[in-house]
């Protein structure tokens, strides 16, 4: 016969007692826990589109898949701690990262945020049809520039 139990996501890593009883006795044996519910954390709390993020953790060896602010992403397991993701090009917003593996749902405490362009310089006042260059943070996402309303070229933003 056969008895079939669960193994609780909160079990310690590590060899154990494990004790079968009935009223008629009891048997015991040695069984031994390999892995246990991941976890995971990160250190940054702000940064842009198509930047990779590194996200530590235990237990990160079969990560079948990593979700932020409900996106997939594309990611690389470095090691069963570690992690990278790339947030997508054209992302926005704010929300968690969620790891999943075969052993579970691990969820940062802190919510990671893409941040919106911000300008801190432009090159002097340019002649139609020059160009200019825009100095700032969170530009590699931009998707369009305008003048007073008027589109211009996006060549390339440096961030």
């Amino acid at each position: 016969t056969q008895v079939t139990v669960t193994v609780p996501a909160t079990a310690v890593v590590g060899v154990g007692s494990l004790v079968v009883s009935s009223p008629n006795g009891t048997d015991s044996t040695t069984f031994e826990v390999l892995t246990s519910a991941p976890t995971a954390a990160f250190v940054a709390v702000t940064g842009h589109a198509g930047d990779t993020v590194s996200i530590s953790g235990t237990n990160l060896f079969d990560v079948s898949g990593v979700v932020w602010n409900g996106r997939s992403l594309d990611f690389v397991v470095n090691s069963r701690t570690s992690i990278t993701a790339t947030i997508p090009t054209d992302a926005s917003g704010t929300g968690v990262f969620t790891v999943t593996t075969g052993h579970g749902v691990a969820t940062t405490a802190n919510a990671f945020t893409v941040g919106a362009p911000t300008i801190t310089s432009v090159t002097a006042a340019g002649d139609p049809g020059s160009q200019i260059t825009i100095t700032g943070t969170y530009l590699s996402s931009a998707t369009h520039v305008t003048w007073n309303g008027m589109n211009l070229t996006h060549l390339l933003a440096k961030c």
